[in-house]
């Protein structure tokens, strides 16, 4: 058990899903709307994390040794774990810390244990690297795309760490043929690469891909940090992810003021848009814009606006556009602007979420809790606030800020819980990694539930944005486009049965899914009565169908992640249901029963007591995840995976 910080005391606490939990004490500062209140913690008094002696490996720490040690120096990104989609059923987290990429196992596998470095990587000319980008290809290679501050984008194979390739951005007088043809050799990329899947996209954007002579293949963008004190010439850039041949550049001719991106930029299959924001300098004249909207199938602009200076990632939730600017103005859009080239904002005035002398740089969160969508940003003085999205209006509800003279340093990660509450885990600068809890809705101050060190030395450390990662359980990935289980009448279902291994919380299923336009979706676990689904809904998610597009080739596994998870046990049969009203359809595995703890079964009418199996391919393609892990990295080359476990009565 690990020593709580501030009382010295050895306990648990009270946790998100269960009794359970490691404890940290000290006060949380509550700002509400503007009013200055310190509330006292569970956990009474408030003594110098330093005072505290070192603890041992325990709970929550899954590797023990439970910290990996990078061998890199400079800026830590937010580790991406690729266990939703890595084609090897292997699991890694990566992040990049200066000018190396680390990749750690976050479970054991034939290769290494859990917790080790299964590779790591370094740019040559030691230059920093942006966060990365880990992506399943629609080939079915997964690669990891990286910018550098060296103006070049690379691409490596994600199980080796071998390059694959890389291109020069720099912009160029004549051949571009190397340093002596660059216009500006201090150009570099700060923003992460974004990544269009084919497989996931429409006719359109694939049509645009076979007269580029890349039928089916996907493309990777990034958007430029032009030096030499250029903040009006950058472009986006898109390239061919097979071999990174150029697919179009918007403003090539820099005819369009664009200042550098520092953020990443938002992908919208439905629309074949991408959005990215500018940097723009406080200097740059008057109506330079900041917030583009690029159609992916060529770079034209569809329309654009001043939203101010952006430094942080552009957020596209819920048929909403969100940004942040530097000074803190919160601002939504409308994805598909004002049909006139320009913005349409959706709000009649900015929300305010900096502080005094404090800018807005990190990304936002957001969660669709009890009818609205709240958003949470972070700035530069570790100052978190919520702010709900009221339709035309926005109403800031609170402002936190650390205790025991730290800072909060991450952007917030958001869970839902049994209880239907909402929990925040945010990364501190002191080292640890804060739990708060909103248990009705987050419109009222949140409850500080405690925090665990990410290291178990306890270094006062900053913690980069934490990340929550599902751990697979029970799969059947093979895909037959020969079983194709079409729900076009009304009331028709389609369902798989299957028993978890482990007892705890399902918060993710993947299933081979595409809809025609008009159509509705929705999965649900229900309980299973004499083999087959009884009609008792333990968990519902409904997607719109602008997400589940045809597929352009072979069908992919699509993830659908429940609001509120459903809470399983080890052994007990459950069923995945899906309803559809519209025409979708479900691909199933091959002939046989390939995955023998459950079956796949239709219903024609959707009345209980209907289903009947669904013949010679006797199960779908899917995959159920757990959310049991959050994965963390800090400014010191830490990296560490916490049990914040989903299990029933186990510690969060």
């Amino acid at each position: 058990m690990l020593r709580q910080r501030g009382s010295g005391r050895v306990g648990r606490l009270p946790s998100a899903f269960g009794a359970g939990g490691l404890a940290r004490g000290g006060l949380c500062v509550l700002v509400a709307l503007g009013v200055l209140a310190a509330t006292a913690s569970a956990v009474h008094g408030s003594p110098d994390p330093s005072s505290l002696p070192p603890v041992s490996c325990d709970e929550p720490y899954v590797w023990c040794s439970p910290i990996t040690q990078t061998t890199g120096s400079g800026p830590v990104s937010a580790p991406v774990p690729d266990t939703a989609f890595n084609p090897l059923g292997r699991s890694y987290s990566y992040v990049t810390e200066g000018a190396t990429l680390e990749v750690v196992r976050n479970v054991a596998d034939p290769t290494g244990s859990a917790g080790a470095v299964a590779w790591s990587w370094h740019t040559a000319t030691n230059a920093p690297l942006t966060a990365p980008t880990p992506v399943l290809l629609s080939g079915g290679r997964e690669v990891v795309f990286v910018g550098s501050s060296d103006g070049f984008l690379y691409e490596l194979d994600a199980a080796t760490g071998g390059q694959i390739g890389g291109v020069d951005t720099h912009r160029c007088v004549g051949a571009c043929a190397g340093p002596g043809d660059y216009m500006c050799a201090s150009d570099e990329l700060l923003a992460p690469p974004t990544v269009q899947l084919s497989g996931l996209s429409d006719r359109a954007f694939d049509h645009a891909l076979t007269r580029a002579h890349h039928s089916r293949d996907d493309v990777v963008y990034v958007a430029t940090a032009d030096g030499c004190s250029d903040t009006s010439r950058n472009r986006v850039l898109a390239f061919i992810a097979s071999d990174l041949t150029p697919f179009w550049i918007f403003n090539a001719d820099g005819a369009i003021s664009v200042d550098r991106s520092v953020g990443s930029c938002a992908l919208d299959y439905a629309s074949d848009t991408l959005y990215c924001g500018a940097d723009k300098q406080d200097s740059a004249p008057s109506g330079q814009r900041s917030l583009f909207a690029l159609d992916t199938t060529s770079g034209g602009v569809l329309w654009s606006t001043d939203a101010g200076s952006i430094a942080s990632g552009v957020l596209l939730t819920q048929g909403r556009l969100y940004v942040a600017n530097r000074p803190g103005a919160l601002m939504a859009f409308a994805p598909a602007g004002n049909g006139a080239g320009g913005a349409l904002a959706l709000w009649s005035g900015a929300a305010p979420v900096a502080g005094p002398g404090a800018v807005v740089a990190r990304d936002i969160a957001a969660a669709a809790f009890a009818g609205h969508v709240y958003l949470f940003t972070v700035d530069s003085a570790g100052l978190l606030t919520a702010v709900r999205d009221d339709g035309s209006s926005a109403s800031v509800r609170w402002h936190v800020t650390a205790d025991l003279g730290a800072h909060f340093s991450s952007t917030p990660l958001l869970v839902t819980g049994l209880d239907a509450g909402l929990y925040l885990y945010v990364g501190r600068d002191d080292g640890t990694i804060q739990q708060f809890h909103a248990p009705v809705t987050p419109d009222s101050s949140p409850t500080e539930e405690g925090a665990v060190w990410v290291t178990p030395d306890e270094l006062p450390t900053q913690v980069a944005g934490p990340a929550l990662d599902g751990e697979s359980d029970q799969l059947q990935s093979q895909i037959d486009k020969r079983a194709a289980f079409n729900l076009s009448t009304p009331g028709q279902q389609v369902a798989q049965t299957f028993r978890p291994s482990v007892s705890g919380l399902l918060s993710t299923v993947q299933l081979s899914v595409e809809c025609a336009s008009g159509s509705s979706f929705a999965v649900q676990i229900q309980r299973v009565t004499g083999g087959v689904p009884d009609g008792t809904d333990y968990a519902t998610v409904k997607v719109p169908v602008s997400t589940l597009p045809p597929f352009h080739g072979q069908p992919q596994l699509r993830s659908f992640t429940f609001p509120t998870p459903a809470r399983l046990t080890a052994g007990t049969p459950y069923a995945m249901v899906l309803i559809a009203d519209g025409s979708c359809t479900v691909y199933g595995g091959p002939a046989g029963n390939p995955y023998p703890r459950g079956n796949a079964f239709v219903n024609p009418t959707g009345e209980p007591g209907q289903w009947v199996s669904a013949g010679t391919h006797d199960d779908l393609a899917f995959e159920t995840q757990r959310i049991m892990r959050i994965v963390a990295a800090d400014d010191a080359g830490h990296i560490t995976r916490l049990a914040l476990a989903l299990q029933a009565n186990a510690p969060y």
